[in-house]
């Protein structure tokens, strides 16, 4: 297991990194960065973002061809609460990637503006957990100088196109999931996140018995992002994604319970599907297990003990069609940026308890993800007994036996 503290689904576990990616490129060279060759052995595209126009593809059909991507920043305003400002990463299609690219540093520096505290200095909170577990500085500097694929205020593509929201882990930044942004967005959606709600203003949790009361702020905060979002006449806010990392699965959850425009709920080795907290989600206002929510699939690791796998909340929801995918390559903290980091930064990999399958486990997920939201939030395919690099995707069932 890699030294670098990191923040779980629990309350009561703490510290944070904030993880991107990237492969190593020249500063001048505007070469294309990919998710890893491992992509290519799912069958899934190589995500070469290049300046390039591109026909508009039909907004029920899923998206073939990756095309670039803009980012860009944005405040929401508290859908229960004016008062609040909620500060939102946002990526899309864009119509070229002439504007500058981000950098994984660009991403690391979103952290230092959000909360009430905005303490500057991420890069070197980033960094210095890294080094302390073995990555030289010289390597952990030059990955956070990685060029990645999204391109600053790019301008948008006119197709209107579905929404996905990122629900962020205990206390992990907008940010913490810019990989599986971009490639979301290569493929024609817009993508958004937020920072875990206690960072801007919510009380922390102590124990168990806080998880219900920010698992609703949490939702609450996803629900002022399709509102803030609806105002983009590229967003079709009918058509409607959550993937939820961690604490974050149970958000979107909720949310699905809400609102009947969430058609699609990835819940990425998330707490409503592990015994941590699972009484406590069923203390949530929002949660009804008897209300018909979005298909779920919900993908989950085996290594660490503490998120031990239980369907017991997945099989107790009336009227949900739901997928498990098992991963064994992956930790909890893998299913973030830190599990697409590319081979040219071994120690980094290393401080991080990555193995040689780590990375392309992640890339196979990453299109199981993209598999997943175009079939339900456009007219893919996603069966039963899928596969997806070697990761098996199977229907839950009632009464089918609890995964060891």
């Amino acid at each position: 297991m890699p030294l670098i503290p990191l923040r779980f689904d629990r309350p009561q576990e703490s510290a944070t990194l904030y993880a991107m990616t990237g492969t190593p490129v020249r500063d001048s060279a505007f070469t294309p960065l990919k998710l890893g060759a491992a992509l290519s052995l799912v069958g899934a595209v190589l995500f070469t973002l290049v300046a390039f126009t591109r026909e508009r593809a039909p907004v029920d059909a899923p998206w073939t061809e990756p095309v670039p991507v803009g980012f860009t920043t944005l405040s929401a305003r508290g859908t229960n609460d004016p008062k609040r400002s909620i500060p939102v990463a946002a990526w899309y299609p864009a119509t070229s990637g002439d504007a500058p690219r981000m950098r994984l540093g660009d991403y690391i520096a979103l952290a230092d503006s959000e909360g009430p505290a905005r303490s500057p200095g991420a890069r070197e909170r980033f960094a210095l957990p890294l080094m302390k577990s073995g990555a030289p500085r010289d390597e952990v500097e030059r990955w956070m100088n990685a060029l990645l694929w999204a391109h600053r205020d790019a301008p948008p593509q006119s197709t209107r196109v579905p929404l996905v929201l990122l629900a962020a882990g205990n206390d992990e930044s907008a940010s913490d999931q810019a990989v599986l942004a971009e490639t979301l967005a290569s493929r024609g959606y817009v993508v958004v996140a937020a920072p875990f709600p206690t960072r801007i203003g919510t009380a922390p949790m102590a124990s168990d018995e806080d998880v219900a009361r920010v698992a609703e702020a949490q939702a609450d905060d996803l629900a002022s992002m399709v509102t803030a979002l609806a105002t983009w006449p590229t967003v079709d806010t009918t058509r409607i994604a959550v993937i939820g990392h961690s604490f974050g699965a149970r958000a979107g959850l909720l949310l699905s319970m809400r609102d009947h425009r969430v058609r699609a709920l990835v819940s990425l080795d998330g707490g409503i599907g592990s015994a941590t907290g699972r009484e406590a989600m069923r203390r949530a206002p929002s949660f009804d297990s008897k209300r018909r929510t979005a298909p779920i699939l919900h993908v989950y690791e085996t290594l660490d003990a503490w998120m031990r796998p239980d369907r017991t909340l997945l099989q107790g929801l009336d009227s949900t069609a739901v997928w498990l995918a098992a991963t064994h390559e992956m930790h909890h903290h893998h299913f973030t940026s830190f599990g697409a980091v590319a081979g040219g930064y071994g120690a980094v990999q290393r401080a991080l308890g990555h193995t040689k399958g780590t990375a392309r486990e992640y890339a196979a997920v990453t299109a199981l993800v993209v598999r997943f939201v175009d079939a339900h939030l456009r007219a893919g395919a996603f069966s039963d007994g899928a596969t997806q690099g070697g990761i098996v995707v199977e229907r839950l069932t009632p009464g089918s036996p609890r995964p060891e």
